[in-house]
C-alpha cells in the first residue's frame, strides 16, 4: 500500500500533462496554406502556444516540426511531431492531408479541407490514444506567395472516459485560427493567432490560461517553412 501511494503523484502528474498536451496539440504545426507543386516538399517548424500564467502571462513554448509533400491538383500529405512534449516522455504525432477543392481568385477565398489523425502516448500500458481532427480554412492570395487565412479545426474526443477515469465532458473541441503566411518561393514565414476550445471551461486545467473569461484560451504561433523543389532527372 505505501509503495502504491508513493507512485500516485508521479502517475497523476503524467496523466495531467498528457491530457493537457492533448488539448493543445491539435493546432501546433505550421499550416501549409500555399498549394504545393507535384513532388514539392515543405519542411517546417513552429513555436508558440496558449497564453499561460507562469508568474507572467506568456505563450506556452510548444515546439513542433513537420513536413508536407505535394501531390498536385491542390493536394498534399503532411506529418508532424511535437518536440517539447517528447522531453517529458510524452509523444504526439500527426498525419493527414490538405485538399484545396478551389483556390483563391480575386476577392473569392480558396478553401482548404484538412482531415488528420493524432496519436498521443506516454508509453505506459493503455496510454495510446488516437484523435480525429478536421480543419476547414478559407484563404486569400494577396501576393505571389503571400496569403491571409482564417478558419477552424475540429478535434474530436472519441473516448468516453478521461485518463483519470472520470467521464469525458467534452467530445467536440474546436479551435478558431487566423493568420498570415508571407515569403517567397523557398522560404515562408507564418504568424497565427488562435482561440482554443471556447466551449470548454479552463478552470480545471494544470495551468491558468488567458481566455474568454472562464472558457477557452488565446494563443499565438510563429512558424517558418523551407520549400524544396525536386527537379526532374
Amino acid at each position: 500500500m505505501p509503495r502504491h501511494s508513493a507512485s500516485m503523484p508521479s502517475c497523476a502528474a503524467r496523466v495531467c500533462a498528457l491530457a493537457f498536451l492533448a488539448l493543445l496539440a491539435s493546432c501546433a504545426a505550421v499550416r501549409q496554406i500555399r498549394p504545393l507543386d507535384l513532388g514539392e516538399i515543405s519542411l517546417s517548424g513552429s513555436l508558440g502556444g496558449p497564453f499561460t500564467n507562469v508568474g507572467v502571462t506568456i505563450p506556452l513554448p510548444l515546439l513542433s516540426v513537420g513536413g508536407n509533400v505535394g501531390l498536385g491538383q491542390g493536394l498534399d500529405v503532411e506529418a508532424g511531431v511535437g518536440l517539447i512534449s517528447a522531453l517529458y516522455g510524452i509523444m504526439h504525432v500527426d498525419a493527414g492531408v490538405n485538399w484545396r477543392p478551389w483556390l483563391s481568385r480575386r476577392i473569392r477565398p480558396g478553401l482548404m479541407v484538412s482531415p488528420k489523425l493524432w496519436l498521443l502516448t506516454d508509453f505506459s500500458p493503455g496510454s495510446v490514444r488516437i484523435y480525429p481532427d478536421l480543419g476547414l480554412t478559407a484563404f486569400w492570395k494577396v501576393g505571389q506567395f503571400w496569403y491571409l487565412y482564417g478558419g477552424a479545426q475540429n478535434w474530436f474526443e472519441i473516448h468516453s472516459a478521461r485518463y483519470d477515469g472520470q467521464p469525458q465532458e467534452y467530445h467536440w473541441l474546436p479551435t478558431v485560427h487566423a493568420g498570415a503566411s508571407l515569403g517567397r518561393k523557398k522560404w515562408q514565414f507564418q504568424l497565427e493567432g488562435k482561440l482554443y476550445v471556447p466551449n470548454a471551461l479552463n478552470t480545471n486545467r494544470p495551468a491558468a490560461n488567458l481566455g474568454l473569461g472562464s472558457h477557452g484560451a488565446f494563443g499565438v504561433f510563429v512558424g517558418v517553412s523551407r520549400f524544396i523543389v525536386r527537379r526532374p532527372p
